[in-house]
């Protein structure tokens, strides 16, 4: 054999020992995106979740459908449609989450995909490990809403779009006007991605403009059966309540974005990632782009091209993923300077495949030691940050285990009373595990069969109480609520009765009429992002008085 030849099939054999180790990576990544993923599967409902339940929870297809096109819900329905299906399943509630956590799991190699078609195999494979251990996009690949499957058909749009302007096959752009359309029809913020997707292919390919413009209609033309209902859904009552609960500030802006791109919904950035994990990751990003700069700074130095001729020279898949990535933060925040405010972390989610190749592609150009280094931090913030979402303060909710408790003991009969009030229909996390065999008042909430309204009355908490109180009838009475100290006490003690270690709020006001004639003989906490203590209240003896 020539050396000619010896050298054509070393590099041959090279290439598939690089192709192999890289699918070994991308699997394994896969595989460990999926086991971090199905150990936060189970916690309690909570929040919208609880909106998704109740609508599918006993009913069918018809009325899922026409209970998301009404003010019930704000969301398209391609996710309700996947998670009624996997409901049949089994008769836990958390089957209702399914469809996001098969679709979390799935984008993490077309996330390497994108990478690897844009930019380069190590971006893409850096990107793919980001998106797998973000504690952020971890939180919705295991929420009953549809952000995660949102990300998997924008990926999947942009991978065929990718495809269709490099191949010119019809069957390309056929699955890229499906993808677009299952995109919308999952969260409307899809629509930022998608137009960056279309302005990026117009600049670029403009001789693919014609099954590109056909394409698009195609997918309009899928999506408009629907359009009815995102009119109804952008005039909804409940966008306008989302929209001041997403005020359009410096503030919250800046603490919606640090969430969004390297942080967790809910908590500040010292509880996740934590300080640690949130240094090593700004200095890993900051470090990698002043290198990336300076080296950009001392080209465009020593060959001086005009502005026009430099812009030129962005390779066109460098430029699709930084407008994916930047899409849905500027796209929203010029949506919510003109109109309703939606810049919040969780509408940001539809950027987060190009976050994270835009991340893998900045810390593997830094330059040969630095690249090493600055990916070697990157990925060690994000596994802690992925750790603490398997800790017990970051979880969602344990109103499981809380109903698991009260079945122990009590009897059919027992009095409960739960004070949860972030919901919004008729239905409270410890409704979804607990029995209905127990009377239970529920405070702070409306009397309604229906989702809730701003205009809905509250029953007065404190004739709830006396009520309670009153159909108890001697019987021991259970109180949910929750609480901020670290750690109860023992019950029977002195300091069980002291306000500091009792509930909040509402559960604040029920001991204080309960105490004169119950004593707590019970309390417990679970911890999580919003702890919960439950409290076993049994009758006064006549002889015993409450501790002061």
């Amino acid at each position: 054999m020539s050396q000619r030849a010896e050298r054509s099939a070393d590099n041959v054999f090279g290439a598939l020992l690089r192709r192999r180790s890289t699918l070994i990576a991308v699997a394994a990544l896969t595989a460990l995106g999926f086991a971090i993923r199905v150990a936060n599967f189970d916690q309690s409902l909570i929040g919208d979740e609880l909106s998704t339940y109740w609508i599918l929870d006993g009913n069918g297809l018809g009325d899922v459908l026409s209970s998301v096109r009404s003010d019930d819900e704000i969301t398209p329905p391609l996710y309700f449609v996947l998670a009624w299906l996997t409901m049949k399943i089994g008769p836990d509630p958390e089957w209702v989450r399914l469809p996001s956590l098969i679709a979390g799991t799935a984008t993490i190699p077309l996330v390497y995909l994108l990478g690897a078609r844009t930019i380069g195999s190590r971006a893409g494979l850096v990107g793919a490990a980001v998106f797998a251990l973000s504690p952020f996009v971890i939180y919705y690949a295991t929420e009953a809403r549809s952000y995660a499957l949102m990300l998997l058909l924008l990926t999947a749009s942009t991978l065929a779009l990718l495809a269709a302007v490099r191949d010119r096959r019809a069957r390309w752009w056929a699955v890229y006007g499906i993808c677009s359309t299952g995109a919308m029809l999952s969260h409307y913020t899809a629509l930022f991605p998608l137009a960056a997707q279309l302005v990026w292919a117009l600049w670029f390919h403009r001789d693919a403009i014609r099954p590109l413009v056909l394409a698009n209609i195609a997918a309009l033309a899928l999506f408009s059966p629907w359009i009815p209902g995102f009119i109804a859904d952008n005039n909804s009552p409940t966008t306008e309540i989302l929209a001041a609960l997403s005020p359009f500030t410096a503030d919250f802006v800046w603490q919606s974005v640090q969430n969004w791109a390297i942080g967790f919904p809910y908590v500040q950035l010292d509880v996740v990632p934590g300080d640690t994990a949130t240094v090593m990751l700004v200095a890993a990003f900051l470090i990698a782009a002043v290198a990336l700069a300076a080296r950009g700074v001392l080209w465009l130095r020593d060959h001086r091209p005009p502005i026009r001729d430099a812009l030129r020279r962005i390779p066109p898949g460098v430029a699709l993923i930084a407008l994916l990535a930047l899409a849905a933060p500027l796209g929203e925040a010029l949506y919510s300077a003109l109109g309703s405010d939606i810049l919040g972390a969780r509408n940001l989610n539809s950027s987060w495949p190009g976050l994270a190749v835009g991340l893998g592609a900045i810390v593997s150009a830094a330059g040969p030691l630095l690249s090493v280094a600055c990916t070697a931090a990157m990925l060690s913030g994000f596994a802690i940050g992925a750790a603490k979402t398997l800790e017990a303060d970051t979880a969602k909710l344990d109103a499981k285990t809380a109903a698991e408790v009260i079945e122990e003991r009590s009897e059919p009969g027992d009095v409960v009373v739960d004070t949860y009030v972030l919901t919004p229909v008729p239905l409270t996390p410890l409704d979804v595990h607990l029995p209905q065999t127990h009377p239970e008042y529920r405070l702070g909430l409306p009397a309604s069969d229906e989702p809730f309204t701003v205009f809905d009355p509250v029953p007065p908490p404190n004739h709830l109480i006396r009520e309670a109180l009153r159909s108890a009838n001697g019987r021991p009475i259970f109180l949910v609520a929750p609480v901020s100290s670290s750690k109860l006490v023992d019950p029977g003690s002195r300091a069980a009765e002291d306000r500091q270690e009792q509930p909040q709020a509402l559960g604040s006001r029920f001991l204080d009429e309960a105490r004169p004639r119950f004593r707590i003989t019970y309390a417990t906490r679970f911890d999580g992002i919003a702890p919960l203590g439950l409290f076993q209240f049994e009758k006064r003896e006549r002889s015993q008085s409450p501790d002061r």
